[in-house]
């Protein structure tokens, strides 16, 4: 219970600093950015299972993810827009290719490391990997046009990967739960994103 009050308690100072730059710098993106902020607080809550409803709040979660995920990547192409940066540029390229070959990694062992290969989980998964893949892709190639300090969010959209693919890694029977590798990534990301989208 205490880590689960923990983990909340992370998430909602993650979404209240984001209100505060929010207030103190208003901008389009740091608003978007709040939004999607307080969507992740309200996921984050379902992944614990707050609300004592089993597995199906992970699904809950998942969707909110989601939502803040698509927020922020239309966030981020909207800003590019506007600012008439190029969408597909070397660091969109790099960032996809990763995406997808780390996606066929997972595929492959989710085929061979478990008793029974976890096929229908993983195309599910897939569907999540393919919007993480978009606003992965979205704030990689807005970092690499703004330059500056704005490259942070290319190290925290990796983070948010490989916090994201250690969960996929468990959810497909691969490795056992590792919370804190995923804790240890999650929150330095989101901190990330929110500190630098501006």
């Amino acid at each position: 219970m205490k880590i689960k009050l923990l983990k909340i308690a992370l998430s909602l100072s993650l979404s209240i600093l984001s209100i505060i730059l929010y207030k103190k710098n208003p901008s389009r993106l740091r608003k978007n950015v709040m939004i999607a902020m307080c969507l992740s607080t309200l996921a984050d809550t379902f992944m614990v299972n707050v609300y004592g409803i089993g597995d199906f709040s992970t699904y809950i979660g998942a969707v909110f993810f989601m939502s803040a995920h698509i927020i922020l990547a239309l966030s981020f192409i909207k800003e590019s827009k506007i600012k008439k940066y190029k969408l597909v540029n070397k660091a969109f390229n790099i960032g996809l290719i990763s995406v997808i070959l780390l996606s066929v990694l997972l595929g492959i062992l989710a085929c061979l490391v478990p008793e029974t290969p976890q096929i229908i989980m993983y195309l599910l998964l897939l569907v999540y990997i393919g919007v993480i893949c978009f606003n992965l892709v979205c704030q990689f190639s807005y970092a690499y046009n703004e330059k500056g300090l704005r490259y942070f969010l290319i190290l925290a959209m990796s983070l948010f990967f490989i916090s994201d693919y250690v969960i996929f890694l468990s959810m497909v029977n691969v490795i056992a739960e590792h919370n804190f590798i995923v804790w240890l990534t999650y929150i330095p990301a989101q901190a990330l994103i929110i500190i630098f989208n501006s």
